[in-house]
């Protein structure tokens, strides 16, 4: 996919796909990586977003888990969703990340 054309992820790099048509979601890609040592990234698909966006507690935890991951890709996200992701982002994380 485009992480890996770009070089933004690796082979190397343990990366979570938070999608809700496979069944992933938030707690899963939180419990790998707790599993693991490896670098982390996430990958947040549109429809998955949407349903994190509901509460403030899966905002609050969608953050924890992003915080630490290395890289963050949302996949199939309309303009607005990307707005909304950005300024949570912003907002929930010191100091500001890349966005």
């Amino acid at each position: 996919n485009i992480g890996f054309s770009t070089m933004v992820l690796t082979e190397e790099m343990n990366i979570q796909t938070i999608d809700e048509d496979e069944g992933t979601d938030l707690q899963t890609a939180a419990a790998s990586f707790k599993a693991r040592g490896l670098v982390r990234a996430m990958m947040v698909t549109g429809k998955a977003l949407t349903g994190i966006m509901q509460s403030k507690a899966s905002k609050k935890e969608f953050l924890k888990v992003a915080e630490s991951c290395s890289v963050l890709i949302a996949c199939r996200v309309s303009p607005m969703q990307k707005a909304e992701l950005v300024r949570l982002v912003r907002e929930g994380i010191k100091p500001t990340p890349v966005t």
